[in-house]
């Protein structure tokens, strides 16, 4: 029983460990604001603290993301009270086509774009393989839930919830 009782203890905690380690990896990241400025996305999350962090991977030539925005405009109403930021990370390579894209969505939420170079490694350490793609981040900036729900699917809501 005691051996059981640390293998279950040992896979609880590799799964933390992990789940920190991959949190770390996007904290690492370094990504684009509107104007053109490069940032680590490490350093814009701190104002987010205390807060659950929807971060919502896509790109302007995504069908799928642009059919999920709507979605996440509804889910941001309904958790409007709450402490939820959507943290939106586009993939895509040129500044302008983002821009551009922006433009379309008139919606509100953090807009960043991730430089190149470091989407191999967010895609490796997330196992992200195609988007659009969703994470929650704890208040900490943990990571909660890798490849959450779509916010289309009705049950992306339950799952920030969950974290709140």
């Amino acid at each position: 029983m005691r051996i059981l009782l640390f293998a279950l203890f040992l896979a609880f905690f590799s799964l933390k460990m992990h789940a920190q380690l991959n949190s770390e990896t996007l904290l690492k990241s370094k990504v684009v604001t509107q104007l053109g400025d490069t940032l680590l996305l490490a350093d814009t999350l701190k104002a987010f603290e205390n807060n659950i962090v929807l971060v919502d991977y896509w790109a302007n030539w995504c069908g799928p993301c642009w059919r999920e925005m709507p979605y996440s405009e509804k889910l941001k109403l309904a958790l409007k009270t709450e402490k939820v930021v959507f943290l939106y990370l586009s993939t895509d390579l040129e500044h302008q086509q983002w821009k551009n894209a922006l433009k379309k969505l008139n919606g509100d939420g953090i807009h960043f774009r991730l430089i190149p170079e470091f989407k191999p490694a967010i895609q490796s350490a997330y196992a992200i393989h195609g988007i659009p793609f969703y994470q929650i981040l704890g208040k900490r900036m943990e990571l909660l839930k890798n490849n959450a729900n779509w916010p289309g699917s009705g049950k992306l809501e339950q799952e920030i919830r969950n974290n709140l």
